[in-house]
């Protein structure tokens, strides 16, 4: 009869047969691009393989980091290093996931857990003098029913899933420790002659020009990023989702790439979250339409009125009155009157004002001759050449009907 194999033996054969399992189980959706081996297990870097249904993905791959470990029985005991867990603000690392077996033939079993599962349900350790700030993984709760593996599709698919919503930024943070090997650059990617121990006044030469090429791979990735990122903006349609990424970009890369604003409008992202305030307030209401209608009629109305006082002395104001019906915005109704401004107000350096602003009615005033259509000298009006003063008007209407309408959205 053999002898029972030693502890070590056995614990290099299981963890052989773990690895085995776990590769042929992810080669099925995922590349497997690197193995890196510690005296706690063994981590395959994985990445999406391409389909025609995600070659054309404007997003760059993120990279998984998958942890095997082999638990004889249910008194096993497993550690992970808490930085695989979660980072330095305790967010779990999305994209790390631990794969754990146990027996062997038909009696195999295979169990998944995420960085998240074990957050919530694990301790980590740290009054141990050998495992401190490393997670503790016992087998008696680790080989449980609400780990196991019961299709290995949809395992597959929640690994998946989890690497498409991982931050890039945060994803490359978590390579660059799990794998600081991962670069193809070397301290010995150099001309012999400059390996030469010659004598200079600055720097060991092969160390200074890797540090270089370190520094220009990490700009590399940053511009892989504004890459990525500036693609996703070409080809994205909403405005609001657009200016997101851009802000995020500006932050974390304005001092970097200082471009300045031309990439990023600040001022047009709070127009743009100001628009869609307003439309979903007045979607929600079932304002939007009437709202809209006010808002047309309103303009037409001022065009072809406005014509007719274009060349108002400037002591003179325009009197716009808007009646609606307060509930639903319709049943609207406009006219208009001529009055000596002094009688309004003693500010005779606006161009617009509200007389009052009752829901349901408002009455505004502007100064005609303030437009910009012609100016006031020794007692003339000198005007431009303009034939259609619709068109004219209409490019001045924003002075009107916007604060018009804006005070209409406010007190409705």
């Amino acid at each position: 009869m053999m002898d029972d194999k030693p502890h070590w033996l056995l614990r290099m054969e299981n963890g052989g047969l773990a690895e085995a399992r776990t590769k042929t189980f992810l080669m099925d959706r995922f590349w497997i691009l690197e193995r890196s081996v510690d005296i706690q297990g063994a981590d395959f870097i994985i990445q999406r393989r391409l389909t025609s249904q995600n070659i054309l993905d404007a997003t760059p791959p993120r990279f998984g980091v998958i942890q095997v470990k082999y638990y004889q029985n249910i008194n096993t005991s497993q550690y992970v290093h808490q930085e695989y867990i979660c980072d330095t603000d305790g967010q779990p690392r999305n994209e790390f996931f631990l794969v754990a077996h146990t027996g062997v033939g038909d009696h195999s079993e295979c169990f998944l857990l995420s960085s998240k599962d074990i957050l919530s349900d694990f301790q980590s350790v740290d009054n141990s003098k050998t495992q401190i700030n490393k997670y503790y993984l016992p087998g008696r709760q680790v080989l449980s029913n609400k780990y196991k593996i019961a299709s290995f599709s949809r395992a597959l698919d929640r690994i998946e899933r989890a690497l498409l919503l991982s931050d890039f930024q945060r994803n490359r943070s978590f390579m660059s420790w799990i794998l600081p090997s991962f670069s193809e650059i070397s301290i010995d990617h150099i001309e012999n002659e400059y390996t030469l121990p010659l004598e200079n006044w600055y720097a060991d030469i092969p160390q200074g020009i890797f540090e270089l090429k370190k520094n220009i791979e990490m700009i590399t990735y940053d511009l892989n990023e504004l890459a990525t990122s500036f693609n996703t903006v070409l080809n994205e349609t909403d405005p609001l989702k657009i200016l997101r990424i851009l802000e995020g970009v500006y932050s974390n890369f304005a001092q970097s790439f200082p471009l300045g604003d031309i990439y990023y409008d600040s001022e047009l992202h709070d127009v743009v979250l100001y628009h869609k305030k307003i439309y979903d307030s007045l979607r929600t209401d079932g304002l939007l339409e009437n709202f809209l209608d006010l808002q047309n009629a309103l303009g037409n109305f001022i065009c072809c009125d406005l014509a007719l006082y274009t060349k108002l002395d400037s002591s003179l104001s325009y009197v716009i009155n808007v009646s609606y019906n307060k509930n639903d915005l319709a049943n609207y109704s406009f006219s208009s009157k001529i009055m000596q401004l002094g009688d309004i107000t003693e500010d005779k350096k606006r161009v617009f004002g509200f007389i009052s602003n009752l829901q349901g009615n408002i009455e505004a005033y502007v100064i005609p001759g303030r437009l910009g259509f012609g100016t006031w000298k020794n007692e003339e009006y000198l005007e431009e050449e303009i034939t259609d003063w619709y068109e004219a008007i209409k490019e001045k209407l924003w002075i009107i009907r916007r604060p018009i309408m804006e005070k209409i959205y406010e007190i409705s």
